[in-house]
């Protein structure tokens, strides 16, 4: 984990708990294709589930209670999944399938789930700004169900484990090899802790001769909700391109894989200008 240079939280101040997450899944999963030309990629089984709900349920054992899920055109199977479907759970009662009956409930019972849309495909930093007004005046979780992570502790409950004691924003990094630096958002900090380091800076996929470390950006965040008021006052952050960035994508996925990225730019726009923000 890291954290930036900016002084820590006043010790004065009410201690707030990370209690909301929002998981934005309006994107439309290109990459996938033909997987998602007709459903979410959010909705793509890994072994047994859809992927989301793997990231759900790492939510609710981290202690989440509101899952805040940004959906957008197509992704009606979101919210159907999360509902009650009293249709099925009757007719697997009558089979005698009381466990699959019980199991389908179970979905529908695992925690509270509000959705908000992204009305176009603005980049990630919208996403998260669309759930400002259910996320309210609190710090809040962003997960990204494009990362699946297998840990004895969930990565989320660690996270909110060191926001507690910090008091301030907490992002996910992981060691990868220095030649795979170009495919990442590689932080520059200071280590003040166990696994945990203060972020001074971040650059967007470096080559490896120049990349400040080997500790790139992973898809979890613990954000203060200064972030959402940045995001309002400034929304030119939500749509900042990354310079200098050229691959031999088309014009479509180029522009997808800039909105992939923006959410990295808003970051480090925010550790420029002091705001507090820890990593891990």
């Amino acid at each position: 984990m890291t954290t930036s240079s900016a002084s820590h939280a006043n010790p004065t101040t009410s201690i707030k708990k990370v209690r909301k997450a929002v998981l934005p899944a309006a994107g439309l999963g290109t990459r996938f294709l033909p997987a998602t030309k007709a459903q979410p990629k959010e909705m793509l089984t890994v072994v047994d589930k859809p992927q989301i709900q793997y990231v759900v349920e790492e939510c609710v054992v981290s202690g989440i209670e509101h899952v805040i899920i940004v959906t957008g055109k197509g992704k009606n199977s979101i919210e159907d999944h999360f509902d009650y479907n009293p249709t099925l759970e009757r007719f697997l009662e009558e089979k005698g399938k009381k466990e699959q009956a019980a199991l389908v409930r179970q979905i529908s019972d695992m925690v509270q789930v509000s959705y908000t849309r992204q009305k176009e495909p603005l980049g990630l930093g919208h996403a998260v700004l669309c759930a400002r007004a259910v996320v309210g005046n609190e710090p809040f979780a962003v997960i990204l169900a494009d990362d699946l992570i297998d840990a004895d502790v969930p990565v989320l409950k660690q996270m909110i484990d060191i926001y507690d004691k910090e008091q301030r924003s907490v992002i996910a990094v992981q060691p990868i090899p220095p030649e795979d630096s170009q495919s990442y958002g590689i932080i520059k900090g200071e280590k003040v802790g166990d696994r945990l380091y203060r972020m001074t800076g971040i650059v967007e996929k470096p080559h490896p001769d120049v990349a400040p470390s080997n500790l790139a950006v992973v898809g979890r965040y613990i954000l203060s909700a200064a972030v959402l008021d940045l995001l309002n006052r400034h929304p030119e952050l939500s749509k900042i391109s990354v310079e200098g960035h050229t691959d031999n994508r088309g014009p479509l996925e180029h522009n997808l894989r800039l909105s992939e990225l923006r959410a990295r730019s808003v970051v480090k726009w925010l550790v420029q200008h002091g705001v507090d923000a820890f990593f891990a």
